[in-house]
């Protein structure tokens, strides 16, 4: 099973992360970015 949502807490690393899961948000997965602003990224 696959997560629905996943929280970033390491925000200053968040692009690169979300560059190497890029399959997960085009599968409708979404993450969470709460510093320094909060954000949702889905694809």
């Amino acid at each position: 099973m696959k997560p629905d949502v996943v929280v970033i807490l390491a925000w200053n690393y968040a692009q690169p992360i979300l560059k190497r899961h890029e399959a997960f948000t085009k599968e409708g997965g979404k993450f969470i970015v709460p510093l320094p602003e909060v954000k949702v990224i889905c694809e």
